[in-house]
């Protein structure tokens, strides 16, 4: 059944989900997690850094890589631990918040949950790849966590090489390994500088601003109406999110009752028209937890996030900032 959804919680989640990824990977990141979660608000979505999108394998063995930049060895049937060349991140143990406890398992022992995680969720054996990892402790959160980024070369964890990426974020808890957060790495830009200006032009104008106010205020069927859907075109990407689901709860289980999504949309760049972009479905284990799935237009998935569960209620960062 669809539960009826309390927009303040679903700001709080966003406010959360930005302050979880402070110090993480970079700008970017951040960039990446507000401009998902606002959209399940705003029903925007426009970067202009793309996100790779990965789409779910029904059978890991069986399917191909999702593209070029992605391919590696052939998936093999059994998960094998992988050799990785595996890193601290230049934050790792400069703050408080990043200081590794005497709980946690080793960086490296995080880094081959994270290697299965991925093989899971996408299907990918990480193999030779460089994984960099980064320890989070922040106040309001019941759960500390290894954070790992994953690219070819050390090259790829940094922002200014193009050429160079990383292919696959993940967060997993400090002590237990349960699974938090995944998603497919960046890329550079595609955008044409005519799109450029396309988009920059658009996301300044009334036009958009009246138009996310009279989103907002429609429902789920108004909104259906609006992009030309109905509820059998977006099944399917419920299903997938149902697929990843039993996926990121693969210690418990899914409680698929309690499913419910919302429609996000996005700018055709060539006609300045809002267009269908996906859903954000949120869908529980039989523990409780919420897992906050991103799936794209093309049924690919963008980013799947447990993290909000782990809010401590009540809790007031205070006026130094968040976290």
């Amino acid at each position: 059944m669809k539960k009826a959804r309390n927009k303040g919680k679903e700001i709080m989640k966003v406010v959360a989900i930005c302050v979880l990824s402070i110090g993480l990977f970079g700008a970017g990141f951040i960039a990446f997690n507000r401009s998902i979660f606002a959209a399940a608000i705003n029903g925007t979505q426009a970067l202009p850094l793309e996100t790779a999108s990965v789409t779910a394998p029904l059978n890991p063995s069986s399917q191909q890589s999702p593209g070029e930049e992605l391919q590696t060895e052939p998936t093999v049937d059994v998960f094998t631990p992988p050799t990785l060349t595996v890193i601290g991140s230049p934050a790792l143990n400069q703050h408080t918040n990043n200081t590794v406890s005497a709980h946690a398992m080793s960086m490296e022992e995080a880094a081959q949950i994270g290697a299965l995680y991925i093989w899971d969720i996408f299907g990918e054996c990480i193999d030779g790849m460089y994984v960099e990892m980064l320890f989070g402790a922040w106040p309001g959160l019941s759960r500390t966590y290894w954070m790992g980024g994953v690219a070819r070369s050390m090259a790829g964890f940094d922002f200014e090489d193009d050429t160079e990426y990383d292919l696959f974020r993940f967060v997993i808890d400090a002590v237990t390994g349960l699974r938090i957060d995944i998603s497919p790495g960046f890329r550079p830009p595609t955008m044409t500088p005519e799109e450029m200006d396309i988009f920059s032009e658009w996301r300044g104008s009334e036009t958009r601003r009246d138009w996310q106010i009279v989103w907002q205020d429609m429902n789920t069927n108004e909104r259906l109406a609006y992009l030309g859907l109905s509820h059998e075109d977006i099944e399917p990407h419920l299903q997938v999110a149902r697929d990843y689901a039993a996926r990121q709860f693969n210690t418990s289980t899914v409680v698929y009752e309690s499913l419910s999504f919302e429609l996000w949309a996005t700018t055709n760049l060539t006609t300045g028209k809002m267009v269908f972009g996906g859903i954000m479905a949120a869908i529980e284990d039989d523990a409780g937890r919420e897992a906050m799935i991103s799936i794209c237009e093309n049924g690919n998935l963008r980013h799947i996030s447990t993290q909000f569960s782990d809010l401590i209620p009540g809790f007031y960062y205070g006026g130094n900032g968040l976290g």
